[in-house]
């Protein structure tokens, strides 16, 4: 049986964070949405942006600033960064004008 609480502190990601139901939904919208835009790309970023949020690098202290009630995370330029950077990479390597 898989041990998410092991997995959590080996990898330092929370693998099943306890979200709610309304929280799901809307992680579920944005899957679907990003899929239906962007296709295959879409969904990589997503997965990429939800796996990033969830570790502990780059955390922002809700009260840091004063402003905020949930705590968040600054790593959505790298996540875009490594998007496009395998985008790029992808591209080049199937395209037969390269």
């Amino acid at each position: 049986m898989l041990n998410f609480k092991a997995l959590k502190e080996a990898v330092g990601i929370n693998v099943v964070p306890a979200r709610s139901v309304s929280a799901v939904s809307t992680m579920a919208l944005m899957f679907f949405l990003a899929g239906l835009t962007f296709g295959a790309t879409g969904l990589g970023a997503m997965l990429l942006m939800t796996l990033l949020s969830g570790t502990h690098l780059g955390k922002d202290a809700s009260a840091k600033h004063g402003i905020s009630v949930s705590e968040s995370s600054r790593l959505g330029g790298l996540a875009i960064a490594i998007v496009v950077i395998i985008y790029i990479a992808g591209l080049s390597a199937i395209s037969p004008y390269t």
